[in-house]
């Protein structure tokens, strides 16, 4: 996660199942970075 101490923060999580031949997202959301001016 990322804050700024008073004023805003968030955080993101994905959700996966591991089986025996991989991985899979159980998520579905961009994960791109996207940067915000303020």
């Amino acid at each position: 996660g990322i804050s700024v101490d008073g004023e805003l923060g968030g955080r993101i999580g994905d959700s996966i199942v591991v089986t025996k031949t991989g991985s899979e997202y159980l998520t579905n959301y961009p994960r791109e970075i996207l940067t915000v001016n303020r």
